[in-house]
């Protein structure tokens, strides 16, 4: 503040005229409604964030369990492909012997080349599941031979958020 002022003092005669300067303290309370903006801003930055990291990391969950999933699923497959291999040595032992006839043959291949399909598929599908989670983490999950151990994993985003 400025403006003028005037002064006196008991028992003195003297009498004093003046121009008066003054600052308010504090100066930083003035920019309350700045710092309440910047604070709100701050705050919807942070929720933004951590709904995304939340988004992210329930993908991930969802697609470790889906990996987890197929690559049960594979080695029930593999368990049927040994035992409709094991049944077709079974049906052509049969039919050297005399005990069965070619059409119980020619079933158990017909099984064991579904048994070979299921389990083609779900080889498949666990690699599928695989690659989805590593698209989904940003990074791979094993290194192949001849890769070099300090090979960066990929930025799953691009600059503006958006995946690849």
């Amino acid at each position: 503040h400025f403006g003028p002022s005037y002064t006196s003092e008991v028992g003195e005669k003297k009498q004093v005229l003046g121009l008066a300067f003054g600052i308010e303290v504090p100066v930083f309370d003035r920019n309350r409604q700045a710092i309440a903006g910047a604070q709100g801003l701050r705050d919807g930055i942070r929720l933004e964030y951590e709904a995304a990291a939340g988004r992210l990391l329930a993908a991930v969950e969802e697609s470790r369990r889906a990996w987890e999933m197929a690559v049960e699923k594979r080695r029930v497959a593999a368990g049927l492909l040994a035992l409709s291999r094991k049944n077709v040595e079974l049906a052509r032992g049969s039919l050297a012997a005399g005990l069965s006839n070619p059409l119980q043959y020619l079933e158990a291949q017909q099984s064991f080349r579904e048994a070979l399909l299921g389990s083609a598929s779900a080889e498949q599908e666990a690699w599928s599941a695989c690659f989805r989670l590593e698209q989904v983490a940003g990074c791979p999950l094993f290194r192949f031979p001849g890769e070099p151990a300090d090979l960066a994993p990929p930025m799953p985003f691009n600059d503006k958020g958006e995946t690849r």
